[in-house]
């Protein structure tokens, strides 16, 4: 039986520096090379959800899975930094930005996987670009404490974060340090105007690096809403009694997407294909989405079902060209 301990980088300040030294030493020791059993995996996936992958991936092939945790800002200026300095370390890469991946894509960056078996069995929606996928998507939702929030104060909407009672007690994961979240502002902008956006920021949000950071913040009692937050967020307290809980089929509904590629100099390409090819297969969007995200293979069992209402997804490149005014609506410097 593998060990479940697989090695995962939280993107605290502290962990965020000991992961920056912690990969490049696998070179310094010889692990990193055309080898097919290790793979090393850049990866903003839920440290729960990926240490269970890896432990079931290692079972399955023997392939010891290194990951890498950051947010998706500091995870993208991670990878282009080492492919700049040619630091080829990276096997394969996940996370939400797909302006990045996009991005990587057109400067060669990334391997062609059109022609990939796993990947051409996808719906079109799943294949946003020649170079990269969607391995799974949630849908936001609201988190609160099932203590100080109950009955009919429970929120059902993204307009009753506006209530007084709320005042000083929402915690939102920073949109200036993770870009993925901007094209949740622009959802609300939409869907009620400035204005809303405006008196949002008079609510004196708590603002926090990563969502992670936020739930726990909440489990402790030291807020009553933590919001955008998808399922995968509250995987770890799964069975430990914890006070919160999550509203979900929240409309209008914004993806939470996890975007996957694989590197052009990927140093381990062999193992890296079968990484990917696990995350795509039945078994490994069981785990992946267990209870958590909807599963581009559509029945897979305990995973999300589609949103039943339309699913806003803007643009990420035009929204990012919206994030001043955006920002200054809430009244947060840039």
């Amino acid at each position: 039986m593998a060990s479940s301990k697989t090695p995962i980088l939280s993107p605290t300040r502290r962990h965020f520096m000991a992961g920056l030294g912690a990969i490049p030493l696998l070179k310094a020791t010889g692990a990193v090379g055309q080898t097919s059993n290790r793979v090393v995996v850049y990866s903003t996936t839920h440290p729960a959800i990926q240490t269970k992958l890896a432990a079931a991936f290692k079972e399955k092939t023997g392939i010891e899975v290194q990951s890498l945790r950051l947010n998706s800002s500091a995870m993208a200026q991670r990878f282009l930094s080492e492919q700049k300095a040619k630091q080829y370390l990276c096997d394969v890469l996940t996370l939400g930005n797909d302006v990045f991946f996009k991005t990587i894509s057109q400067e060669g960056m990334l391997r062609d996987l059109s022609a990939h078996k796993t990947v051409a069995g996808l719906k079109e929606d799943w294949r946003p670009g020649k170079h990269f996928v969607m391995i799974t998507a949630a849908p936001a939702g609201i988190a609160y404490h099932r203590g100080s929030v109950t009955g009919a104060s429970i929120p059902k909407g993204w307009q009753d974060l506006l209530r007084p009672e709320f005042k000083g007690q929402l915690i939102l994961t920073d949109p200036r340090m993770n870009e993925n979240l901007v094209p949740f502002l622009v959802v609300l902008q939409q869907a009620y105007g400035d204005d809303f956006l405006r008196k949002l920021g008079q609510q004196d949000l708590k603002l926090v690096p990563v969502t992670q950071q936020g739930i726990e913040q909440l489990a402790a009692g030291e807020a009553k809403i933590v919001f955008p937050c998808n399922p995968g967020n509250l995987t770890r307290y799964e069975g430990q009694g914890a006070p919160i809980k999550l509203v979900d089929n929240v409309y209008p509904t914004q993806w939470t997407p996890f975007y996957t590629g694989i590197p052009t100099h990927a140093p381990n390409q062999a193992a890296a294909e079968r990484w990917f090819d696990y995350l795509l297969s039945e078994e490994g969007q069981k785990i992946l989405c267990d209870g958590v995200g909807v599963s581009p293979l559509g029945n897979i069992p305990g995973a999300l079902p589609q949103p039943s209402g339309k699913i806003e997804n803007p643009d990420t490149a035009e929204s990012l060209k919206m994030a001043p005014q955006l920002f200054d609506l809430l009244g947060l410097p840039a």
